[in-house]
């Protein structure tokens, strides 16, 4: 199936319809213009990618707006609100879902894009060419790799779509300093149990995206470092 490569002027146009609508439909705080200059950018490079490198399914361009930049931004509008200060770590990181996004929304913050796939590595220090993001690290990694040992440099562990909610909780219970807080984005079926916790151990944020009619959540649970959390 041939897909019409945008051009950038079109890719902006069509990614502000997307991030404007998702952010009225969850009474969101709009990015500005140099944000979403910058998020469009990174969507060109991944439609251009994706044909060379497996990244994302094919999907129409409004289709990849909504599916990746527009969920990656509202998820971080919401977890930005709790996510303690310090480097944001985005584990299984792929495409760069959500880590490059929370970088460009976010550029005090390093992000450590963790990936252990060198072609999608490659995409990614393109990115951060590309769109010059000095507070973006690429680690090519496995969680295990990279939790190896305590991490003063990240406070904050996120994942999208990578079934390592466990992996991850029991990985930060022993190398994130206190006050970490490890976050999943997850649809509306996810259930705590997966991590042999109750809920009240969890926040738990959702947010819609219009086009699709999906709702999906951030998920976070706080961390301090060696603590067993009850279930």
């Amino acid at each position: 199936m041939f897909h019409v490569k945008p051009t950038p002027s079109s890719t902006v146009a069509i990614l502000s319809q997307v991030i404007e609508n998702t952010c009225i439909k969850n009474d969101l705080a709009a990015p500005t213009e140099a944000e979403l200059s910058q998020l469009s950018s990174y969507l060109d490079l991944l439609v251009a990618w994706t044909d060379r490198v497996d990244l994302v399914s094919p999907a129409p361009i409004v289709d990849l707006a909504e599916r990746h930049i527009a969920d990656s931004f509202a998820a971080w509008r919401k977890l930005a609100a709790v996510a303690p200060v310090g480097g944001v770590a985005d584990i299984g990181s792929g495409a760069g879902l959500p880590g490059l996004v929370i970088a460009l929304l976010d550029p005090a913050r390093t992000v450590f894009l963790v990936e252990p796939r060198e072609k999608r590595t490659l995409f990614l220090a393109e990115v951060r060419r590309k769109l010059s993001l000095s507070n973006v690290a690429i680690e090519v990694a496995r969680l295990e790799a990279f939790l190896s040992k305590p991490r003063s440099d990240v406070s904050l562990l996120v994942t999208r779509a990578t079934g390592l909610e466990a992996e991850m909780l029991a990985a930060a219970r022993s190398s994130l300093v206190d006050g970490g807080m490890v976050s999943y984005l997850v649809g509306p079926s996810w259930e705590a149990g997966i991590l042999g916790l109750s809920p009240k151990n969890l926040n738990d944020f959702s947010y819609m995206l219009p086009r699709a009619g999906a709702t999906h959540r951030v998920v976070t649970v706080d961390v301090p470092r060696g603590t067993v959390l009850p279930s």
